[in-house]
């Protein structure tokens, strides 16, 4: 598909039209006084949503001005200013492999309007991040696209990148940053500086619900880590190349039999050296 292959060309569209919806969907939620939950017991404060609506806005405007030409200075803090508001949507994103848990396994959906905010962190996080990785090949000279350094355009060799490594990064995400949630709650309440989780059936101390978030945290960030190895390996070895750069007469072919090495001969008589002459 060719709006797949020059997404660096659409994706800061994109990404400030995620703005602005974004932030239309938190004034709605404000004016409404809709209760959007960030966790199951932890909502969000109607200032913290106006807040992020105003940072949406000018995510939106940053993104517009990366297709725009600017001083080095100005282009510097533009890139790292877009860097910088990616974790603020990222940790919005963190319940979402708990949300797809409770749906694969048909439990219900705790709170839909939780649901969308973590959707729609989710999707900003992934414009934002592509918004910011073509920009910054750009700013060093290389394609937006396959990040080599070339003259002119071209689709190179293609595999399957977004398939897998979409809902790989988006869980790796989610799962690391909750695991990692969870590892420092535990040592927090195992210290006295939080209070212990309240003690629910079956366990019969609160150290004991302690030690579980500590294995849950554990288990959860093992393998949002582990994603993230995978899919950052994924990432490099699929990257595209673009016709432009790979080379004017393909690789070599390896594919042909070697030739046979040389052997030494015997002298025949004929072959003797002239006579003064040191064979």
């Amino acid at each position: 598909m060719v709006w797949a292959r020059r997404w660096p060309d659409w994706v800061p569209f994109a990404a400030a039209g995620w703005g602005g919806l974004y932030a239309a969907v938190q004034v709605t939620w404000v004016v409404g006084e809709v209760d959007v939950r960030w966790s199951p017991r932890v909502s969000y404060p109607p200032a913290l949503q106006l807040l992020l609506a105003a940072l949406a806005v000018l995510v939106a405007l940053g993104c517009l001005a990366t297709r725009r030409e600017f001083g080095r200075r100005m282009r510097g803090a533009l890139l790292t200013s877009l860097v910088a508001t990616i974790p603020v949507f990222t940790l919005g994103m963190a319940s979402l492999p708990a949300y797809f848990v409770t749906l694969v396994s048909f439990a219900g959906v705790e709170s839909a309007t939780g649901l969308a905010q973590v959707l729609v962190n989710a999707v900003g996080t992934v414009l934002l991040v592509f918004v910011a990785i073509s920009y910054r090949r750009r700013l060093r000279g290389r394609c937006p696209r396959c990040g080599q350094a070339h003259p002119g355009t071209g689709d190179g060799p293609r595999v399957p990148r977004l398939l897998p490594l979409l809902p790989a990064w988006l869980a790796a995400v989610g799962l690391s940053v909750y695991g990692v949630l969870l590892l420092i709650f535990a040592s927090l309440a195992a210290a006295g500086v939080l209070p212990g989780p309240a003690i629910e059936p079956p366990f019969t101390s609160s150290s004991g619900i302690t030690w579980m978030v500590a294995f849950g945290g554990l288990a959860f960030g093992g393998l949002g880590f582990a994603l993230i190895t995978a899919a950052r390996s994924y990432a490099t070895r699929s990257r595209p190349v673009c016709a432009a750069h790979l080379p004017e007469h393909g690789p070599a072919d390896t594919s042909a039999r070697p030739a046979p090495a040389l052997r030494a001969t015997p002298r025949t008589p004929t072959d003797a050296p002239p006579p003064g002459r040191r064979p």
